[in-house]
This record gives structure tokens, C-alpha cells and sequence, in this order.
């Protein structure tokens, strides 16, 4: 499982680098935060924890254990 984050203001790495890597990861998720630059992690901290914390809980070990 992949979870692809990325600031629609970036221009490091532009949102469309995020979208080819999430058309080309297989069941990859995707989050554009809209006020963020390159690291929606440090502008936007709590919605971006909050993103991560949704997409862990999604996956329990043994659901995680046919990507070994």
C-alpha cells in the first residue's frame, strides 16, 4: 500500500509527478493538500496526520501480509 501526498503549489515536485506515480502504483491512494507547497506534512501537519493516521488503519497486519 502506497500513500501518495503532495501541495498543489509545489514546484520541486509538481502534482503531476504525484499523479503519474499514483496512475502507475497499484493501489496507491492519493492527497493533494491545496494550500501546500513541497511539504504539506509541515503546513498543513494535523490534516496531513490525520490522512496518515485513516490510510494505517486501513491496512492490519495480516491484511499487509500477501504484500511480503
Amino acid at each position: 500500500p502506497t500513500l501518495i501526498i503532495s501541495g498543489d503549489k509545489d514546484r520541486v515536485t509538481p502534482p503531476a509527478m504525484s499523479e503519474y506515480l499514483h496512475q502507475n502504483i497499484a493501489e496507491s491512494e492519493w492527497h493533494r493538500f491545496a494550500r501546500s507547497v513541497h511539504m504539506p506534512f509541515v503546513s498543513e501537519d494535523t490534516e496531513c496526520a490525520m490522512r496518515l493516521k485513516t490510510f494505517w488503519q486501513k491496512f492490519s497486519i495480516s491484511k499487509l501480509s500477501h504484500y511480503v
